[in-house]
C-alpha cells in the first residue's frame, strides 16, 4: 500500500486507481476515522495484480502476465 503525492491510498503498485484519503483528511476526520477507512480499503481491494501475475506466470507455458493498464511508479512518487 502507498499514499500517493496527491492524497490518493494505492493498494497495488500496479492499480490501476487509488482511494481518496486526502478529503477525508481535510474534512478533519478523527484517527479512528481514518484508521478504519484504511483498514476497509485494505480489507476490500480488488487489485490484486501482482498476485494474479505470479499465477499467470506460474502457469504451466506461459510467460505473458497479459497486457493490463497500471499506473507508474513515477507518478506515484516512488
Amino acid at each position: 500500500m502507498r499514499l500517493t503525492a496527491d492524497g490518493r491510498i494505492v493498494t497495488c503498485l500496479f492499480s490501476t486507481q487509488g482511494h481518496d484519503i486526502k478529503r477525508h483528511l481535510r474534512e478533519g476526520a478523527s484517527d479512528e476515522a481514518i484508521r478504519d477507512l484504511i483498514a476497509a480499503i485494505w480489507t476490500e481491494r480488488k487489485d490484486r495484480y501482482s498476485e494474479e501475475r505470479l499465477t499467470v506466470i506460474g502457469s504451466a507455458g506461459s510467460r505473458d502476465a497479459g497486457i493490463r493498464r497500471k499506473i507508474e511508479m513515477i507518478s506515484l512518487g516512488g
